[in-house]
């Protein structure tokens, strides 16, 4: 499914009612990121490692953590939003969530 959402794979799939198939390829996946299990996650502060490729204002950073469900995430880490961010993922790997180690 997920290679049909970022036209790796032939689809029917739409945005809303328009195919994907009839948007140009770079605007489809300047919104849609497709990542293997593979794929690495950036070093830095989290707010860079959420905004992706281009800067974000910190309105939609903020929507984009709570969307994934990561907001307690967030208040976990000691500098929130503005934490350092180990590649890999490595420095949030210990990070307390409700009391629990995650």
């Amino acid at each position: 499914m997920v290679d049909r959402l970022g036209r790796y794979a032939p689809s029917v799939a739409t945005w809303g009612e328009v195919r994907l198939d009839a948007i140009p390829l770079d605007q489809v996946r300047a919104r849609i990121l497709v990542a293997d299990n593979e794929a690495d996650l950036f070093a830095g502060p989290l707010t860079e490692v959420v905004s992706g490729r281009r800067e974000r204002p910190a309105e939609a950073v903020a929507r984009a953590v709570h969307a994934s469900a990561a907001d307690d995430i967030v208040q976990g880490l000691p500098e929130g939003l503005d934490s350092a961010v180990a590649a890999q993922g490595r420095s949030l790997s210990g990070v307390s969530v409700n009391g629990c180690g995650w």
